[in-house]
């Protein structure tokens, strides 16, 4: 079964150029155990999103943790600069824009969030993000405290497949947690209580659809504008560009 992982081809760039800088980790300092693709560090000042390269759909309810943190020898008291989240194939990677396909919990204002809702994250906090495409409710909890209802997604939405995704700025790095490591299991899944069933890691999900994109590592010169969606192109006047899509994930 192939493990959940973020993806290089889709990680946000700034204008400068700068990346999401995506890394595996060692487990329990083990270098011959190294799961894919689990941690990102999103380098300056400006927001920088990143998002998996799997999601799910059809109903259930789904759950997935991310370690947030601040770089080595940074004020350790500040808060982190950073959102955790849930995205359709539609939305922008700075998760949390006013595009409507985008739900996050974290620093900064997030569209369609009630505006005090949760409490701040501080180095070294796990936020478990959990969604429920049944009742289309996504709720976040912090180190284990819930946080309450942050969205409501109508029907319509919710038939759509849902990515988990993450930003953040000015060094913060994300350390995901899919639930698909027995060395590393979730530490706050949420148990059934009265009508609400149980969430269950991403990993028992039996659909993993793959979002695809248009690659803006893959664009041969000035003459092609990739859209924020990274699913529209436009030719400048006077150049010639190319893009393509990332190629097709191995099973």
């Amino acid at each position: 079964r192939r493990r959940w992982c973020l993806t290089p081809l889709d990680a946000d760039v700034d204008g400068a150029g700068a990346s999401v800088a995506i890394a595996d980790q060692t487990v329990d300092g083990d270098e011959t155990r190294r799961p894919p693709l689990l941690t990102a560090a999103c380098p300056g000042g400006d927001w920088l999103g990143v998002r998996a390269d799997s999601g799910v759909r059809n109903g259930g309810q789904w759950y997935f943790e991310v370690v947030v943190d601040v770089p080595d020898g940074a004020n350790r008291d500040a808060d982190v600069d950073a959102r955790i989240g849930w995205a359709t194939a539609s939305a922008g990677l700075r998760l949390g824009a006013a595009d409507g396909h985008g739900f996050g919990f974290g620093a900064g204002r997030t569209a369609d969030r009630p505006p005090n809702y949760g409490c701040r994250l501080r180095p070294g906090d796990v936020v478990g993000a959990a969604l429920d495409l049944d009742s289309g409710l996504a709720l976040f909890s912090v180190n284990g405290a819930e946080q309450g209802q942050a969205y409501s997604l109508n029907r319509d939405l919710r038939a759509e497949t849902f990515f988990p995704a993450g930003c953040a700025r000015n060094g913060a790095n994300l350390r995901w947690n899919f639930g698909d490591d027995p060395a590393q299991p979730l530490r706050h899944l949420p148990a059934a209580r009265g009508a609400r069933p149980a969430w269950r890691p991403l990993t028992n999900a039996p659909d993993n659809p793959r979002a695809w994109r248009l690659n803006h590592h893959d664009v041969t010169g000035p003459g092609l504008a990739l859209g924020p969606d990274g699913a529209s192109a436009q030719g400048r006047l006077g150049f010639a560009g190319r893009a393509s899509a990332p190629p097709k994930a191995s099973e």
